[in-house]
């Protein structure tokens, strides 16, 4: 219900700036990593624009097949897809944000960096864990004297 509210607000403001203004809106949605970086090197006015591409991806854009050609020729992954379906993804990478900001945040990593910490952290507690079998095998030994 929530989602169709804010679609129909949405198709509301859209139809008032294309027809009053003649702006044409196209949904998107990219799976492409980018960070800003806060490298002390760059000037204080440009630190805002300056971004990081960290990875690969794909754009997904609203019905515009000739802007999709435009972006794979340039090297950018694009797709063209419907509305209903760019609405979909927006909410999955909403509720994906949503989860993982937070954590990052907790943790104090960068979200690229998310699962390579959560493998560290699995990697460790095997660790301990076969090390604390490894010290009950040796304390068994120990009884054998």
């Amino acid at each position: 219900a929530v989602q169709e509210a804010i679609e129909k607000v949405m198709e509301e403001h859209t139809f008032r700036l294309v027809h009053a203004h003649k702006v044409k809106i196209i949904l998107a949605s990219t799976t492409h990593g980018a960070y800003q970086d806060a490298d002390d090197d760059v000037d204080e006015d440009m630190k805002m624009y300056h971004l990081v591409h960290a990875g690969m991806g794909q754009t997904f854009i609203e019905n515009e097949p000739v802007l999709t050609k435009m972006l794979d020729r340039s090297g950018l992954v694009a797709k063209s897809i419907s509305t209903s379906e760019v609405f979909r993804l927006m909410w999955y990478k909403l509720a994906t944000n949503c989860s993982i900001n937070p954590i990052t945040a907790l943790l104090r990593c960068e979200n690229g960096y998310l699962a390579k910490y959560l493998l560290k952290q699995s990697q460790d507690e095997e660790n301990d864990e076969g090390n604390m079998s490894q010290d009950e095998n040796d304390d068994d030994d120990d009884d054998d004297d």
